[in-house]
């Protein structure tokens, strides 16, 4: 008798529980539809510390965020599991560090050029795109690249200092 109870009421908080999770739930946001490919992303002028990113995006109207981290760090996010739950945690993240920021301000619609400096010699890094919905949860493909900048050369450029 007392596990029958105890069952029902199991039964009647996982109901309740069921209700209140689905509240709010009837207007979630669509998976934006794009093609296989949503972006093409290329690296320019890479140096030992710094590159240019450039992100073409097959649907210039549909805004989506850029990413760029290097790779140690980024990995920090990926313990969830998923690419998409790492994206997810890494503009959180961009969001909590900057709390005068929304996801909006994040995002870029059209082609999009990027500086990347502070990258240190022989580090690998990765650039990332994607389209997010307002709460910056993926909602596409996951376009990236994964890139190590070069190791630093000697300069044939010599000097000589003379001390009176």
């Amino acid at each position: 008798m007392i596990i029958s109870k105890m069952k029902k009421i199991f039964i009647y908080m996982s109901a309740v529980l069921a209700a209140v999770l689905s509240m709010g739930c009837d207007q979630q946001e669509k998976p934006v539809d794009v093609e296989d490919d949503p972006f093409t992303i290329e690296i320019h002028g890479l140096h030992s510390s710094y590159c240019q990113v450039t992100v073409t995006p097959n649907d210039n109207e549909t805004p989506y965020f850029l990413g760029v981290s290097t790779v140690d760090y980024f990995k920090e996010f990926a313990l969830a599991g998923s690419l998409a739950d790492a994206v997810t945690n890494f503009i959180e993240t961009q969001l909590i560090e900057n709390p005068e920021l929304k996801v909006g301000d994040l995002m870029h619609k059209g082609e999009y050029t990027r500086e990347v400096t502070g990258l240190m010699p022989e580090q690998k890094f990765i650039v990332f795109a994607c389209h997010t919905n307002s709460n910056g949860e993926v909602v596409s493909k996951i376009e990236y690249l994964v890139e190590t900048t070069p190791a630093l050369t000697e300069s044939e450029l010599t000097f000589e200092i003379e001390l009176d």
